[in-house]
């Protein structure tokens, strides 16, 4: 016998026959369980169908979801601290409130994913499809986005510090009001990108291509914009702050 249990001790559900717990989750997949705030933390659930399953609220701390296919799956303010998503299928999944510290979705499909309000500080997101992935009021910093497509996903008002967007695919993309200080943007593509009062105080643009974007009122103080293509930008970009003069 095997159960699965919720946070708080219920029993979500339970298999009189097997004692494996990963041949217990299939079951409950299959029967289209509803899964929220299930105790799950630390297990093999690679390879698995979770299309369409609702695991809200759940404690999903160091799973395993290599290769899994996720698609519509709902994940609500779940905690899927250090999890591994790599080559996973998240299209369309909804990590809405998420605490996906450390989280690693290199190689993985979160084309059209939710993932606001979620929190994704040293998440890894390398070579992963994000395209139109909402990001919205996000807390990433020290993320790794390196060579991902992100083309038209939305960032605004996102918290990005030390974010690494090195040869990701950024167009079309909105960093309305994102915080994104200490940033790395070098060699990535943000062109039509809108930049409308992003923090980007100290980023690294060497070599990107911000052709036809949006920079009104972007801080780009102390940035380095080494062979940065601006050509076709609208806007002027917020003057720099003036330094404290000295004492006398």
């Amino acid at each position: 016998m095997f159960e699965i249990k919720s946070r708080d001790g219920r029993v979500v559900y339970r298999d009189d026959v097997s004692d494996d717990a990963r041949e217990v989750m299939v079951m409950a997949l299959r029967e289209r369980v509803d899964l929220s705030g299930a105790q799950l933390a630390g297990m093999d659930l690679s390879r698995l169908d979770f299309a369409d399953a609702v695991l809200t609220d759940a404690n999903l701390d160091g799973c395993v979801f290599d290769s899994s296919n996720l698609e519509d799956v709902d994940l609500s303010r779940a905690s899927i601290v250090g999890a591994s998503f790599r080559g996973a299928n998240l299209e369309d999944a909804s990590l809405c409130g998420a605490d996906l510290s450390g989280a690693r979705f290199d190689g993985s499909n979160l084309e059209d994913a939710d993932l606001r309000d979620a929190r994704v500080e040293r998440g890894s997101f390398v070579r992963a499809n994000l395209e139109r992935a909402c990001f919205e009021n996000v807390r990433a910093d020290g993320a790794a986005f390196t060579r991902a497509n992100l083309e038209r996903s939305n960032f605004r008002h996102a918290h990005l510090a030390e974010a690494d967007f090195a040869a990701a695919n950024l167009e079309r993309c909105d960093f309305r009001g994102a915080v994104m200080r200490g940033a790395t943007f070098a060699n990535c593509n943000l062109e039509r990108s809108d930049l409308r009062k992003a923090d980007l105080t100290g980023a690294n643009l060497r070599e990107a291509n911000v052709e036809k974007c949006d920079i009104e009122d972007a801080i780009l103080d102390r940035a380095n914009l080494q062979d940065t293509n601006f050509a076709g930008c609208r806007g002027t970009p917020r003057p720099p702050a003036a330094s404290n003069p000295p004492y006398r």
